[in-house]
């Protein structure tokens, strides 16, 4: 029988120094993979030097998904570059929150 009130622990997920279309699938399941375990999820992003538009999108599902199943997320370090590419994607709002470590 679980225990009623015990929170989970976070899942923190570190994503790959390039993250390109040829990544993305492995990206997406990783996500998910993260969903699945029904706690808050981290994002570890300062590794990240490139992402392209399909991996973005990767993450904005990711994000659209955890919204609606009510789970949290949180960046707990994200790159220059991370942050510039989504920003000219249009997804700046997928910055935040972040968490200090």
């Amino acid at each position: 029988m679980a225990r009623q009130g015990v929170q989970k622990k976070p899942i923190d997920i570190v994503l790959d120094a390039q993250l390109s279309m040829a990544s993305a699938r492995a990206l997406k399941e990783r996500l998910l993979y993260g969903l699945k375990q029904g706690s808050k999820v981290r994002l570890q992003g300062e590794l990240v030097e490139r992402i392209d538009t399909a991996c973005a999108q990767v993450l904005a599902s990711f994000f659209r998904t955890a919204q609606q199943e009510g789970r949290p997320v949180a960046w707990l370090g994200v790159s220059l570059p991370l942050e510039r590419a989504l920003n000219r994607a249009g997804l700046a709002d997928l910055l935040e929150p972040r968490e200090r470590q």
